[in-house]
């Protein structure tokens, strides 16, 4: 059941009878285990230099549809929520996984009005870079961090507790407002607030273009002193949330100053400073003038970008834009014993339903953990917010504007109460990373 269709029915009211104040209390109780299952903390693993979250159950809860009375449980599931298969919704209902008002049941069981079925899906994240989180400033209302490259902003699709929210809502016991997103593979400067009047005061600024963003990115080819760009962007495929320059698209603008050109890799070190905030458009833009960011996974590609040849990257339609997706797959069938340590951990308890703990899946390369491209300066009302710069860029290539003054460190993000394994096994709690 994926998270975002399940949709939450108010109960309606059936009288007060005993078997129905029992019905009620007994879905009362289902209610409370399922927010405390949900808000339990995580179990953290760090190893290899990546960040492992063991696979947890997380519960989902709705209940039935007027569409749905007498229909059986598993028609429906196979039919309405079709993520998942119909032989993985067979094992989950036979194990316990799927079960309506508390109780095991089987397939065929008849939905009836008003009936809770709650799905306990074993869900497995994608590990993301086991590199520190760095705290640039903060005050009683404010929370600017450096992100690293692969960290989500929230939680998305496949992660949820491996998302820049989530850990700093975890170190900090307080709950923070996004009032921006960067990219999940780029690095740099992330805004948060400690309260919704100031995520409002700094949401606007965002969207009345009033916050100035300084990004650096590593490109292909000998870039132009500077560049301009206006061309519209427009999301071609919503699913995958490929982008490209379209007529049809949002109105964008993005300076480009050439910083330093490498000869021998044919590459150059470009400042971008974004005047709009479209999804990718850094790295659509850079891309349809034949720049595109070297290790780009999307839009580096042969037939979007050509080094200096304008416009090489052509209006997508959404199924080109799902065929080049579709060929991104990590799936390995039987895994030869030498190659196990390429392979990602199996970790914690195996699930018989889920097909994920069968699938066996290769492990990240730090080199696919990021893009080089990165959020390094921002500029808010009277405030500037300066990054590390990334690993990738020579300091000597960066004008002083872009440098942090040396005697500012930024402090180290450390997880507290969250049970941690190093990569020699030693489980420890409250690990600090120094």
């Amino acid at each position: 059941m994926d998270e975002n269709s399940t949709v939450v029915a108010s109960k309606r009211d059936h009288g007060n009878s005993g078997p129905q104040r029992k019905r009620k209390r007994v879905l009362q109780t289902s209610l409370k285990e399922i927010t405390s299952a949900n808000d339990k903390n995580p179990e953290v693993i760090y190893k290899d230099g990546l960040r492992f979250i063991v696979p947890y159950y997380y519960k989902f809860h709705v209940y039935a549809k007027r569409r749905w009375l007498g229909k059986s449980l598993l028609e429906v599931f196979a039919t309405e929520f079709q993520a998942l298969t119909k032989e993985y919704y067979k094992g989950a209902i036979a194990c316990g996984n799927l079960t309506v008002n508390g109780q095991i049941t089987a397939e065929d069981y008849p939905l009836k009005d008003n009936d809770l079925i709650i799905h306990s899906l074993h869900r497995h994240e994608p590990p993301i870079t086991g590199e520190e989180l760095k705290v640039i400033s903060q005050d009683e209302n404010m929370l600017v961090v450096y992100k690293p490259g692969s960290v989500p902003i929230h939680p998305t699709g496949r992660y949820r507790h491996n998302t820049l929210i989530k850990i700093l809502e975890l170190t900090h016991q307080t709950k923070l407002h996004i009032c921006h997103r960067i990219d999940r593979l780029t690095s740099g400067i992330q805004i948060l607030t400690k309260n919704a009047e100031t995520a409002h005061v700094v949401t606007k600024s965002f969207e009345k273009h009033e916050v100035k963003k300084t990004y650096l990115a590593l490109c292909r080819g000998q870039f132009p002193p500077s560049k301009t760009v206006t061309d519209p962007i427009k999301v071609v495929c919503g699913r995958t949330g490929i982008c490209s320059v379209h007529p049809e698209g949002k109105e964008c603008e993005t300076h480009f100053t050439l910083l330093h050109y490498n000869k021998e890799k044919d590459e150059s070190l470009v400042r971008c400073e974004p005047v709009t905030g479209r999804m990718h458009q850094i790295r659509v833009h850079l891309a349809h003038y034949g720049h595109c960011i070297s290790n780009d996974p999307i839009y580096s590609r042969s037939n979007w970008c050509k080094s200096g040849e304008a416009g090489s990257v052509k209006v997508f339609s959404e199924e080109l834009s799902e065929s080049y997706y579709a060929n991104d797959t990590d799936a390995s069938a039987d895994i030869p014993a030498d190659k196990a340590s390429l392979y990602m951990p199996v970790l914690g308890t195996v699930d018989p339903a889920c097909g994920e703990c069968k699938a066996r899946r290769l492990l990240p390369t730090q080199e696919q953990m990021f893009i080089y491209l990165h959020a390094v300066k921002y500029e808010l009302g009277s405030d500037t917010y300066i990054s590390p710069l990334p690993a990738w860029c020579e300091e000597e290539w960066v004008p002083e504007d872009l440098k942090k003054v040396d005697s500012v460190k930024a402090e180290v993000v450390c997880e507290v109460d969250v049970k941690t394994v190093r990569g020699d096994g030693e489980v420890a709690t409250g690990v600090v990373s120094e």
